[in-house]
């Protein structure tokens, strides 16, 4: 280390008076710091050690002033004197901090929603677009919100239950499960694109953490009186959320599965000949399913391009209106309703299919026409081919008649108020 007396030789008025000569020289302000001045008259300053072999730049005057510069030079003294090279301490220091940007980069890249989107992305091609829609929709409502955000390599086991079990909670416990083994495959696509090494799903036992599914049908209801009330309790709900009000209303009148009505493509619509075509893969035949409209059926397509306009979906995500609503959306609205295990009266979304089912059967309707309008298999694989044809006449009689038993039923439960369940 220089002794004091060899420190500190230039003052700013030298520097400052410093003028320009033709060829660049240096003004030493002691051990080793240099003012270096160019001939056209710049001015920057130099750190010199080891026999002058080696050089550091601090950058230029006076935006590095004196003081800042004789602080520079006194670190790189230390440095020197705890037997470390300052330029390599700085190609170390510049590495570990390029390393540590590189690091935050990837964490912000990799969140888990961009790292399951590139997985969806990814394997799209391979299952039908209704299939990836249906799981986006999942992730997009039940997942995302939770851990979405979070670095995928940082998400814990514990979360990772957590979210599904959340799922789980409101019944959906296929769906929790299914959700679960998405998840792991995520973490595997993720492995192996070398973004994570390590699966935390692995280390779940879904046999252990999930519940198993109740087997039996779905709670729905029989009575004119039950029906009436759940029709009205629907219209009345119209005021709160008119997308899944309506959403259901439709779901009575069609009696399709919940999962159509979630993906209703307005595309998939014949206004002209008042059918709704249902795509195969979105049918459990595999095979294209056509819904004859009844009139209020037709209505209510109507009331909800009046409502938020000619939407890719006819009931879509009341909070984003160009995704398809989520599973949970009809359940928790019949919920909110009242309508729950343990309560007089309970339904579910499948249940509307049991009520037509029930009501048709037992008001004497065509069997076959009932059976193929919900989509079920009846005969053998050629007359199955026909049946679509043969009973939509008679299908579109049934409907219409369905539609006008449930206007029935309201009419016959407001006249009788005090009939409760």
């Amino acid at each position: 280390m220089p002794r004091q007396g060899q420190l500190y030789k230039l003052t700013e008025v030298q520097i400052k008076n410093l003028r320009p000569k033709e060829k660049l020289y240096r003004k030493s302000d002691g051990g080793g710091l240099f003012i270096v001045v160019k001939p056209n008259g710049a001015k920057f300053w130099q750190f010199r050690y080891k026999g002058n072999s080696k050089t550091v730049s601090y950058g230029p005057y006076p935006q590095i002033t004196l003081k800042t510069a004789r602080q520079f030079a006194q670190q790189d003294r230390e440095l020197i004197a705890a037997g470390k090279d300052p330029l390599e301490e700085r190609r170390r220091q510049e590495e570990a901090r390029k390393e540590e940007e590189d690091a935050r980069r990837h964490k912000e890249e990799n969140t888990f929603e961009a790292v399951a989107k590139s997985y969806l992305e990814h394997y799209r091609q391979q299952r039908a677009p209704s299939y990836w829609d249906k799981v986006e929709s999942y992730f997009h409502n039940d997942i995302f919100p939770f851990i979405g955000q979070k670095y995928i390599g940082d998400i814990t086991p514990k979360e990772i239950i957590e979210v599904c079990k959340n799922i789980e909670g409101r019944g959906a416990i296929d769906t929790a499960k299914r959700i679960f083994r998405h998840i792991r495959r995520i973490y595997d696509f993720a492995i192996a694109h070398q973004i994570v090494e390590k699966n935390p799903a692995a280390l779940i036992n879904p046999s252990i953490v999930f519940k198993k599914a109740e087997k039996g049908h779905y709670p729905t209801i029989k009575t004119a009186i039950g029906i009436g009330r759940l029709m009205a309790n629907l219209q009345a709900y119209e005021k709160d959320a008119p997308i899944v009000a309506n959403a259901l209303i439709f779901l009575a009148l069609t009696a399709v599965r919940p999962g159509n009505i979630r993906f209703a493509r307005r595309a998939d619509l014949d206004m002209h000949a008042k059918i709704w075509r249902i795509p195969p893969e979105q049918v459990k035949t595999k095979e294209e399913l056509i819904i004859p409209l009844s009139r209020q059926a037709i209505e209510i397509i109507d009331k909800m391009e009046r409502l938020i306009g000619p939407t890719e979906y006819i009931f879509p995500s009341p909070k984003y209106l160009h995704s398809p609503m989520s599973d949970n959306t009809l359940s928790k609205a019949l919920r909110d309703m009242g309508y729950v295990k343990g309560a007089p009266e309970n339904i579910v979304p499948h249940g509307f299919r049991h009520m037509f089912s029930t009501v048709a059967h037992e008001q004497g309707k065509e069997h076959h026409a009932i059976e193929t309008q919900q989509g079920h298999k009846v005969g053998s694989a050629v007359s199955q081919a026909y049946n679509q044809a043969i009973y939509l006449n008679q299908r579109r009689e049934l409907m219409q008649w369905w539609a006008d038993f449930l206007d029935d039923c309201i009419r016959i439960y407001l006249e009788n108020p005090k009939k409760r369940p």
